[in-house]
């Protein structure tokens, strides 16, 4: 076996298409690969696209943001009431934002999580 040899053989069937024979009894075998010049730059394009696909269009827009953090604000509103209901006051309870929102790497449909803390 020569050095370098790559695990997957390429085979041709009848019709001369062709098939890819995996050989995996032998394991001193080493996986090796080898791009093109041209494989890389197709690879290297694609990142760059889905990175500036998934930058430009489904990040959050400055009018969702103000959405969600006035959504966060009522319900933060609706706690504190509910936790002076309770005769839990200011000093005791914490409200915390954690998860997607809090991050800005929410999707359009995402949820906003929080968490409270009672004593």
């Amino acid at each position: 076996m020569d050095e370098g040899t790559n695990i997957s053989n390429h085979v041709h069937d009848d019709n001369g298409k062709k098939q890819l024979n995996l050989n995996v009894n032998e394991p001193e075998q080493q996986v090796k690969t080898s791009h093109s010049p041209i494989q890389s730059s197709v690879k290297e394009r694609m990142s760059y696209e889905i990175g500036y696909f998934l930058t430009s269009y489904i990040q959050p827009s400055c009018w969702t943001d103000w959405i969600r953090h006035q959504i966060y604000l009522f319900v933060e509103s609706c706690i504190w009431e509910c936790g002076e209901s309770i005769g839990l006051h200011a000093p005791k309870m914490k409200i915390h934002l954690y998860g997607s929102f809090f991050l800005s790497t929410y999707l359009p449909e995402g949820d906003i999580d929080i968490t409270v803390q009672c004593p």
